[in-house]
């Protein structure tokens, strides 16, 4: 059994390393012109880092463009703040989780798996949801092309639970394969009170 995961968990970093390299390069010239444009529009750092539960529960930095101005306190619990109009479209689209190829570069995420989320939301997860945290967080995942934020807390998590039980090299290829996609039902994009919770 431990061979078996060891094996898994290789595979997957290689084709993590491999691949995501691969993205990177050619989304580069794309973050280096969305990164322009957050700068001259908020005359803000346009990269946004915050802690959140990685693998084995595990705190790590999460990349990305930043989408909001005003101020965040305490890591998504009570927020002020607004979403800018950049913003809104690299959420609409997805485009604000680029730099977090970055993470999957380092090693602290995936290019799919569950989206990290905060320490103080799994801290109340059951033991049956913790399933979620046995593997790293991904930038796409089952949850984001079966209805993004269009879903509940714990149909999102049901989706996870199921990935991380059936995890292989060829469901990772076919939700990358669905991602652009789900990226472009932007209606998905919104919660049904017509939110985008990008906390995720």
């Amino acid at each position: 059994m431990g061979y078996h995961i060891l094996k898994h968990t290789t595979q997957k970093r290689i084709f993590d390393i491999l691949l995501g390299t691969v993205i990177l390069i050619i989304t580069l010239p794309v973050q280096i012109l969305i990164y322009i444009l957050i700068l001259i529009t908020t005359f803000e750092n346009p990269i946004f880092i915050q802690v959140r539960a990685g693998k084995n529960n595990k705190p790590f930095y999460c990349i990305k463009f930043r989408t909001m101005r005003g101020k965040m306190i305490n890591a998504g619990e009570n927020e002020n703040y607004r979403i800018t109009r950049i913003g809104r479209v690299l959420r609409l689209i997805g485009l604000d989780e680029l730099p977090q190829l970055w993470n999957v570069l380092y090693g602290n995420m995936s290019l799919v798996g569950p989206r990290p989320t905060f320490l103080y939301q799994t801290a109340k997860y059951t033991p049956y949801q913790a399933q979620r945290l046995k593997v790293k967080p991904g930038i796409t995942g089952l949850a984001q092309i079966k209805g993004r934020n269009r879903l509940s807390w714990q149909e999102r998590i049901e989706y996870d639970i199921q990935y991380v039980q059936n995890w292989s090299l060829r469901l990772d290829i076919w939700i990358l394969l669905q991602t652009p996609l789900a990226m472009l039902r932007w209606k998905d994009a919104y919660g049904k009170e017509g939110k985008n919770d990008n906390f995720e």
